[in-house]
């Protein structure tokens, strides 16, 4: 498996390489999955749930980058950093409430726009922010609109009914997310394997892996 990453800071990407790009990750997927900001009624148990699962996470990923910072040195240096940080993570997602008042109409109203499951997040795949809750919504990819991507691959949002969408995500057959877009960073990641690598690397897009 190759995992890489790409546009700046390593290079800009053109729109033929954007055209390229997208139609290597439609080839490669069956969702294409679009992330939001969560603004409507949700159960609080669904809350509860997301910050349990979200924190244990944090606790995790903690305790393993302090077992490889002791791999490296004996010495209490970064540790400190890691558990202040992982602190602060925690107390963020200790204050997400499920206060939304609208009435959840999404999955209706986006139903004839190809929306065929919608996940809830404590951060979309490319962006944390403290309190807010995300939909991630896999749409069939035959009928998303990538027009603008296909422009440049870090146009947003990205616009399905009334609904405006943030960075676009592929996902493949069992509906894992194998390439993600951040357009703020204007950076995308993705995990391929090494015969897909010898095809992207024929688009010759500046990528560091």
């Amino acid at each position: 498996m190759v995992n890489l990453d790409g546009g700046v800071p390593w290079g800009k990407v053109n729109s033929v390489q954007s055209k390229a790009l997208v139609q290597f990750c439609l080839r490669r997927s069956k969702y294409i999955v679009l992330p939001r900001e969560h603004r409507e009624k949700i159960e609080e148990s669904v809350v509860e749930k997301l910050k349990h699962e979200a924190i244990e996470e944090v606790k995790q990923r903690s305790e393993r980058q302090i077992r490889y910072i002791r791999t490296l040195s004996p010495r209490q240096w970064g540790i400190d950093n890691i558990r202040t940080n992982a602190k602060q993570e925690i107390k963020e997602l200790q204050q997400i409430r499920g206060s939304f008042k609208k009435e959840d109409t999404l999955m209706e109203d986006l139903a004839e726009w190809g929306l065929v499951k919608r996940e809830f997040a404590t951060s979309s795949f490319t962006t944390y922010r403290p309190g807010t809750i995300w939909d991630l919504c896999y749409f069939d990819k035959e009928q998303v609109d990538l027009r603008e991507q296909r422009k440049d691959i870090f146009a947003c949002p990205l616009y399905m009914g009334a609904y405006e969408f943030e960075d676009p995500a592929f996902a493949d057959w069992e509906g894992n997310v194998w390439m993600c877009i951040c357009s703020h960073e204007q950076t995308f990641s993705m995990g391929i394997t090494e015969e897909d690598y010898k095809e992207f690397e024929k688009m010759n897009i500046r990528h560091f892996k």
